[in-house]
């Protein structure tokens, strides 16, 4: 069998006893890049230092043994599989380095070329699916998680308008006789305010569509005129249309709020000296099975994807996995419910939503699944 030795490369070899160290050199192809470590100590600081692929570790070492390296191995970030080798035959020592992360263990006495490769290769296959795993895991967790936020905020808000138009009504009345018009309209007002609040996070957990046939770059041309007059100075923003973009079958409305709510964000994003905001659309082919940070599973397919980009301040890291929470804000007195609101559209079509950031930029990618018939743009 034949192995991809680029899967293994750089390979963290930690061992104390020349001789053992010089036989696994010879046995590892010369394309296998390996560093060296003589004991726990240095390979804590190399695999602080840089990331490996895979490790090798000696069972017995000067300042401790193999199995503090597979503990370090699997804290590392992002985790590095290690397989454990030893003169010690010893089935039950075997059980409880696997059973405390290991991947592999392999008899230096039974060491050869093939043995060695198949387990190191086979250590990286498996934690890579490992990995994956976790990461569905992961993502449908929070996707339940969201699910069980938008059923909870869905019965709130229907009882809260219910009473909220109650009150609205009565404050008309009351408006009418001359002691009480001030106080009613501040309480019409406050009541107003809770029911657009209501309705804004309906739109995240029930969002209602009139989809029909759209031209995405039509889309985009019309968010850019609509600001062309609203951006503050030092702002400017531009849009590119890919070629062949196929239609969409969508709510234009609907989708002009998340557009609009995306570039708002932008430029408010903006730093001393203004930002500029880049609009764009194009045609995206999705291989395999996406999944968004925000609860999403997108199938292999043709999307569109609408881009949002500037140059401004940047997300926080540890704030990315929470932006599009309900009444989740890093700009009072905003009240978190934008992207709340952008993400509630978003999974309405079927779609999904990425988002990288760094300081300087980020970019928001809004992924709208194309219908068959319209692949070809007809």
């Amino acid at each position: 069998m034949s192995y991809d030795f680029s899967q293994i490369s750089p390979l963290l070899l930690v061992e104390d006893d020349i001789v053992d160290l010089s036989m696994v050199r010879r046995l590892l192809p010369p394309s296998v890049e390996v560093v060296a470590a003589h004991s726990v100590a240095q390979a804590r600081t190399l695999l602080a230092q840089r990331a490996f692929r895979c490790a090798l570790t000696d069972l017995a070492l000067p300042d401790g043994d193999g199995r503090q390296v597979v503990a370090v191995c699997g804290a590392a970030v992002p985790p590095v599989p290690a397989v454990v080798l030893t003169a010690m035959s010893s089935w039950l020592m075997a059980d409880v380095l696997l059973s405390e992360g290991a991947q592999d263990f392999l008899l230096k006495e039974d060491l050869d070329r093939g043995r060695l490769m198949r387990a190191l290769v086979h250590a990286v296959l498996r934690a890579g699916a490992e990995e994956r795993r976790r990461r569905v895991a992961e993502h449908r967790a929070r996707a339940r998680a969201l699910e069980r936020m938008g059923e909870l905020a869905t019965g709130v808000c229907d009882a809260l308008l219910d009473r909220l138009q109650g009150i609205e009504i009565n404050s008309t009345f009351l408006s009418h006789t001359h002691e009480s018009a001030d106080l009613a309209q501040e309480v019409g007002a406050a009541a107003q305010e809770a029911s657009e609040l209501c309705r804004q996070l309906m739109t995240y957990t029930r969002p209602q569509l009139f989809e029909r046939a759209l031209d995405a770059g039509r889309l985009v041309d019309g968010t850019t005129r609509r600001w062309a007059d609203r951006l503050p100075p030092g702002v400017a923003m531009d849009h590119w249309i890919g070629v062949h973009l196929p239609r969409l079958h969508a709510d234009e409305e609907a989708l002009a709020v998340v557009l609009d709510h995306l570039v708002e964000n932008a430029v408010a994003a903006a730093r001393p000296g203004g930002v500029r905001v880049h609009l764009r659309a194009e045609a995206v082919e999705i291989r395999e099975t996406l999944l968004s940070p925000f609860g999403q599973s997108l199938p292999a397919g043709v999307y569109v994807g609408l881009d949002v980009v500037d140059d401004g301040e940047g997300i926080a890291a540890e704030d990315l996995p929470r932006i599009c929470d309900p009444f989740f804000s890093r700009r009072p007195p905003a009240l978190g419910l934008g992207l709340a609101m952008v993400l509630g559209i978003v999974r309405a079509h079927h779609g999904g939503l990425l988002v990288w950031s760094s300081p300087g930029n980020t970019q928001v990618r809004v992924l709208l699944p194309v219908d068959s018939a319209h692949v070809s743009g007809t």
